[in-house]
């Protein structure tokens, strides 16, 4: 996200840094995500998702927060979190949301549904991008 963002000439004036926070270690360190919310819903969760957008935006200080969180594979999917299953968190001054994106696997040759690419597209290019 943050290579895409910052692909635009004038970038600088707009993106304050990112945090990769891949191990639950740095969610809860660097981004306060509750340890709570990692062991009941999962790293991969609706509400982990909102907790690293509300973490990025708090830690540095900026007007939104945006976070990823998903299951790449090709390992480590399940029935309920499949491999291509990811959510992505929205946080503002008023509000803090997420949206739930569940994608092909690289090793799936079926296209993403177009409604399902739609929607995620119209979330990630919300005004607060």
């Amino acid at each position: 996200m943050g290579e895409a963002l910052t692909a635009i000439a004038g970038s600088s004036s707009y993106f304050a840094g990112g945090v990769i926070s891949y191990s639950n270690e740095v969610k809860q360190s660097l981004l306060g995500v509750d340890p709570n919310a990692l062991m009941q819903d999962g790293a991969v969760s609706d509400r982990v998702a909102q907790q690293m957008a509300a973490g990025v935006r708090d830690r540095l200080e900026t007007t939104w927060g945006i976070s990823i969180t998903g299951i790449a594979g090709p390992d480590g999917g399940t029935s309920t979190k499949p491999v291509g299953l990811v959510y992505l968190g929205l946080a503002g001054e008023e509000q803090v949301t997420s949206v739930r994106c569940l994608f092909s696997s690289h090793h799936d040759s079926r296209p993403h549904p177009p409604s399902q690419r739609l929607y995620c597209s119209r979330f990630a290019a919300s005004p607060a991008f």
